[in-house]
């Protein structure tokens, strides 16, 4: 039985070699890894041709430049196997964790969707923290939390049956996911951690890009919570909407954008009205409590919370500091669980 394996591909000459070999080197070997090159510019194409070349199971497949959500598509497209799974070119599978009994299990529990236990890792694979999560089937699919996307496997039909795509707005993955979740009739959680997730993330700048990516995701929550008809999804979109809203007036502040301008947005995405319709956190309940109140004590207070990551962000240059909190937040060394 094939499992299929989608790496979008975008300048990953750095990683694409190791990440498609810890796939080839896994016990089960009926796998197809379907590598969409989304315009590199670099050697990676190079790269991967290269290994195909030596295992027909590497497949290379090159497209013009439309951003990962287009090549995870062109990969749903592509795959032919009974189960696919998304990896990003970074990323790795553990060593020896794929193995017959493992791809046995799938086969025998015949679920929509697989969410794994999964270790998440520094840049230098050294250490890592693992999110664990019990054998068992889900009893209620659409009350369980999502995690990374790379730590699920699908199984094709049902995402094709059902037309789950990833669109082209920010926080995609999460909108896939919940899809998944409001189509799926089985599914199950597994305590096998197959994937490494290499954590890439650098402290994000305040910039006019911060706006766009914030607005971005707002246009797609925004986008799924008026055209669904299905209530799960409205509900969790008109939910996301609500954070992404206090998301982007904190990021308008950073920006040093104006009280007027900041109004214009609350009026925009009509946050009084989400309020009224969606659910919402605590700390959110407080935050609107005090936008509506008294809009230059929020801001002020938004300012000495941006200072303090701001603070944050200066020590997390500083190598000595960097280092003391990496073992904090990963405290499991990786070459002693044998994971590569």
């Amino acid at each position: 039985m094939i499992i299929s394996v989608v790496i979008p591909i975008y300048n990953g000459e750095r990683y694409i070699e190791q990440t498609i070999i810890f796939i080839l080197k896994q016990p089960y070997k009926d796998f197809e890894i379907l590598c969409i090159d989304d315009g590199s510019i670099d050697s990676s194409s190079v790269i991967v041709k290269r290994i195909a070349n030596q295992d027909s199971r590497v497949k290379y497949f090159y497209k013009e430049n439309g951003g990962v959500h287009t090549a995870r598509n062109k990969g749903i497209e592509l795959c032919s196997g009974e189960f696919v799974a998304f990896l990003d070119q970074d990323d790795l599978w553990a060593k020896s964790s794929i193995t017959d009994d493992f791809i046995d299990k799938l086969l025998k529990d015949k679920c929509d969707f697989y969410k794994c236990s999964y270790f998440e890792v520094d840049q230098a694979l050294q250490n890592g923290r693992l999110y664990e999560l019990p054998n068992g089937f889900i009893s209620d699919i659409r009350r369980s939390s999502f995690q990374h996307h790379s730590s699920y496997i699908f199984n094709s039909k049902f995402i094709k049956s059902n037309n789950i795509f990833t669109d082209e707005y920010r926080c995609e993955d999460w909108r896939f996911l919940m899809r998944c979740y409001a189509y799926a009739h089985k599914a199950e959680t597994l305590n096998n951690p197959y994937f490494l997730y290499r954590n890439n993330s650098q402290p994000v700048s305040h910039t006019g890009d911060s706006l766009k990516s914030i607005k971005s995701s707002l246009d797609g929550f925004e986008k799924y919570e008026k055209l669904s008809d299905n209530a799960f999804l409205k509900n969790f979109c008109g939910i996301w909407e609500i954070e992404m809203v206090f998301e982007l007036v904190d990021q308008m502040i950073a920006n040093k954008n104006t009280a007027a301008e900041i109004t214009g947005v609350l009026d925009e995405y009509n946050l009084d009205l989400l309020i009224n319709q969606y659910w919402y956190s605590n700390v959110n309940k407080e935050k609107y409590k005090l936008l509506n109140s008294d809009l230059s004590m929020y801001i002020k207070k938004t300012k000495k919370k941006n200072f303090k990551c701001t603070v944050l962000r200066k020590l997390n240059r500083i190598r000595a500091f960097r280092k003391i909190w990496n073992k904090v937040k990963y405290p499991l060394k990786i070459m002693e669980l044998k994971l590569i």
